[in-house]
């Protein structure tokens, strides 16, 4: 038995592959009522062993897997949240879309983003490989307006991504203003992303602000000693500015 928003039974010795689900026969279900009980039970001794409550990112990352939420009074049955089976299909299509994304095939990168769009039109993750193909395809407005649209989206978590992405799409434009503005949002969001303090001094050199560059990439190295380009980059300004690195 699978106590799920979509319930199942299977038989495992006439089915052991799970083919055929029995919760609509009736007697299947009285059968394995004690099974129910059992399960209940069970779910009832976890959730008093559990914290009473998580904060908001992490509740929100959990539920858009189709996890049971952490509250005590959330009934994970109820159909409230997506079934965790459904959201098997669209992690598949995401693995696929950026899998295909970082090999640099993007019409079957953007074939699978938008298959998994057909499960959650509002999965922030598919929004973000849709952002990343729009960025990667030279079209920088509609990656910014896309990856705006992820900031709307569930789990706040993900923001850190979604403002280095921003970032990213307007160095890459020549609006480093922009960018540091971003760059400097997604380190807030995640004070440990090496990469966002090195790309936040990237554009900080861009407009030519020495010492805030040279900042940015000795948080680099204090995060990530052997970040090979933040301490070739601190090089390259003393050797400019004489300052010491």
């Amino acid at each position: 038995v699978i106590r799920a928003p979509e319930p199942e039974i299977y038989d495992l010795w006439t089915d052991p592959g799970e083919l055929t689900n029995l919760y609509e026969d009736a007697s299947a279900l009285a059968a394995t009522a004690p099974l129910w009980a059992l399960l209940e039970e069970s779910q009832r001794r976890e959730r008093v062993a559990l914290p009473t409550s998580v904060d908001e990112s992490t509740e929100q990352l959990l539920a858009s897997l189709g996890y049971v939420s952490m509250s005590p009074e959330v009934d994970g049955g109820d159909g409230a949240l997506p079934d965790p089976k459904h959201r098997i299909e669209l992690l598949r299509h995401v693995s696929i879309a950026k899998g295909s994304l970082a090999a640099g095939r993007l019409v079957e990168a953007s074939q699978a983003a938008n298959a998994a769009l057909a499960v959650d039109p509002e999965h922030k993750e598919t929004h973000i490989v849709l952002g990343q193909l729009e960025a990667r395809a030279g079209h920088a407005a509609r990656a910014l307006e896309q990856f705006r649209h992820c900031l709307e989206l569930p789990p706040a978590v993900s923001n850190a991504t979604v403002y280095f992405e921003m970032g990213m799409v307007a160095l890459q434009s020549g609006n480093a203003q922009d960018a540091e503005k971003y760059f400097g949002r997604s380190t807030r969001e995640n004070p440990l992303n090496a990469n966002a303090f090195f790309q936040w001094g990237q554009a900080a050199y861009a407009l030519h602000r020495l010492a805030d560059a040279r900042e940015h990439w000795r948080t680099v190295v204090r995060l990530d000693p052997d970040h090979v380009a933040a301490r070739t980059r601190l090089r390259e300004v003393k050797s400019q500015s004489g300052a010491n690195p």
